[in-house]
Formats: structure tokens, C-alpha cells, sequence
């Protein structure tokens, strides 16, 4: 760099310009998929759960949500990068935004530099098996929550429950469950020994016997039918013979 005054006097000074390096790298976001840097990823999730995903960079970041579609539905941590649903999503009741189940939202990192690097993100929710089975028993209808049946003293045998699906059958209560079992595979209710009318051993000694039967599907979703037993009177008493002599009913 030169200076010349007014006399025509001049003066040189040699300047060296040192360029220093600053962080102007954008950081790169890992998804579930896609691979480090991309700008879209998708991750499936079952529904009834608000987990969805950990996402990392290649450097320390501030993860934020930066829009999307559905960015309402979602929460991020800030510091971890772990991605949820602000409220577990339902299958049958989708609230994207084409109710479709997949929902969209861009994901944020941020380093300390103010580097940013978005990634679009689609979170495909998937159908459980969330539904309770349906009982049905001797009277009430598929999903009735109550039954009843009369059966004949001196018998073991009840009835044979049915369900809408494949279930395992067990014993979930009741004032009389003591007096019951129940076949876990064919839903056959019986007495574990037959009832006598005349001696009754219900809770309440009026032969009306209460149990709870209990359906559970392969998703372990459990529906409970409470069963009331009513032990119907038979004839079960000997005559009485009267002979000449000895009064009746003498051997």
C-alpha cells in the first residue's frame, strides 16, 4: 500500500492478509433411513405409542421441528433429538393432514455456528390389534357384558362360550369363581363339583351362582363376561313306600 503527500513524498507498507476459517458447513442430519446428510427419511411406528425416533449429526446441534405438514402433532427434543407424537396416534382415527396415517414433519439441527441443515421426515402409523373380543355367551348377544343360564342340579355342565376371534378363556372373579373352571381352549364353562338344590353353596345360598368369564386374543386385548349360574330343582328324592307296619318309607 503506497501514501504520496502533496510534495510527492511517498511511503510503502507491505500488508499480509491472513483469511481464518470459519464453520460454514451445514451439519449433517441422520435419519432412520437415507443415510448421513439427507434431506428426507421415513420411519414406521405401530400406533397407541408416542416414540418415534433418535436423530443424530455429525457435530453437536440444537434440534428444533421447522415445519412439515403435520409439525402440530410432534414434539422434539432439543438437546437428545429424539422425535414424538405430541399425543399417541390412533390408526382407526388418523389426524394427519390426508388422513392417510403418514405424517410429515421437518426435522431441525442447528450447530454453534447457526449452520442448518432440515430433513423431512414421514411417520407411517401402523394398525394393532387394539380391539377387545367379543363374548358371546347364552343369551345377550356377541359383546354382551352379562349372561345368564339355568342348568339342572346334580351336573357339572354349563355352557361353552364363544368369541369373534381365536381367544384363551380364564376365570376373572366372582363371588362363586371358587366353584367354577373353565377349559382355556373351548371357553366350556362347568361346576367343579355338581351342585346339590337342596344345599346350595353360592355366595348368597340362593342357587344363583356368579363367575366372570374372561376372553384374551393374541394381542392380549381382554373383554369379561359376568355369568350368573341359576341351579334349576329335580326330582332327585326317593318315594316312600308304606307297608303294613313300620311307617313310611321303612326298608
Amino acid at each position: 500500500i503506497r501514501a504520496t503527500d502533496s510534495e510527492s513524498n511517498t511511503s510503502d507498507q507491505t500488508v499480509t492478509v491472513s483469511v481464518t476459517d470459519l464453520d460454514d458447513t451445514n451439519p449433517l442430519v441422520t435419519g432412520n433411513n437415507g443415510g448421513a446428510g439427507s434431506s428426507t427419511s421415513s420411519v414406521s411406528v405401530n400406533e397407541n405409542q408416542t416414540t418415534v425416533h433418535t436423530f443424530t449429526a455429525n457435530e453437536t446441534v440444537t434440534w428444533s421441528l421447522n415445519g412439515g405438514a403435520d409439525a402440530s402433532r410432534f414434539n422434539i427434543n432439543s438437546s437428545t433429538g429424539a422425535l414424538s407424537f405430541s399425543s399417541a396416534p390412533d390408526f382407526e382415527n388418523p389426524s394427519d393432514a390426508n388422513s392417510g396415517n403418514d405424517y410429515v414433519v421437518i426435522v431441525r439441527a442447528t450447530d454453534s455456528a447457526s449452520n442448518t441443515s432440515d430433513q423431512t421426515v414421514t411417520v407411517s402409523v401402523t394398525d394393532l390389534d387394539d380391539t377387545n373380543p367379543l363374548i358371546t355367551g347364552n343369551n345377550g348377544g356377541a359383546g354382551s357384558s352379562t349372561s345368564s343360564v339355568s342348568v339342572n342340579e346334580n351336573q357339572t355342565t354349563v355352557h361353552t362360550f364363544t368369541a369373534n376371534e381365536t381367544v384363551s378363556w380364564s376365570l376373572n372373579g366372582g363371588a362363586d369363581v371358587s366353584k367354577f373352571s373353565i377349559d382355556s381352549s373351548t371357553g366350556a364353562l362347568s361346576f367343579s363339583s355338581a351342585p346339590d338344590f337342596e344345599n346350595p353353596s353360592d355366595a348368597n345360598s340362593g342357587n344363583d351362582y356368579v363367575v366372570i368369564v374372561r376372553a384374551t386374543d393374541s394381542a392380549s386385548n381382554t373383554s369379561d363376561q359376568t355369568v350368573t349360574v341359576s341351579v334349576t330343582d329335580l326330582d332327585d328324592t326317593n318315594p316312600l313306600i308304606t307297608g303294613n307296619s313300620g311307617g313310611a318309607g321303612s326298608s
